[in-house]
């Protein structure tokens, strides 16, 4: 469409003729530049879709922080859940050999028996 406009502005502005090599040099001229459009219309189009990209991986390694986090949390859970746990088991056997052995409870006196 640009150039077009550009054509009509130069016929417009053609009260006086231009030559056949000038117009072809023209021609040339405009079709170097539709080119060159048409390269930085396809470099911002690459730019775009690399974009698209950085946002996508950005995103994913979020999500990616965000499970490692959660899953670290999960792990000092159970960390601390097995803590306990071997402690239980510890005071569990601590009580069982006490319950095999037989066990004189020692008392002082009472007032009463002190006579």
């Amino acid at each position: 469409k640009k150039i077009k406009d550009i054509e009509k502005a130069l016929e417009k502005a053609g009260s006086i003729k231009a030559s056949d090599s000038e117009q072809y040099e023209d021609k040339r001229m405009l079709k170097c530049i539709n080119q060159e459009h048409e390269k930085g219309l396809a470099i911002e189009k690459k730019i775009l879709q690399n974009n698209d990209v950085i946002l996508a991986r950005e995103a994913k390694a979020k999500e990616t922080s965000e499970t490692i986090e959660k899953l670290e949390a999960e792990i000092d859970g159970l960390s601390k859940t097995a803590a306990l746990n071997a402690g239980d088991a510890e005071g569990k056997a601590t009580v069982e050999a006490v319950d095999d052995k037989d066990c004189l409870l020692y008392t002082s006196p009472s007032p009463r028996d002190r006579g």
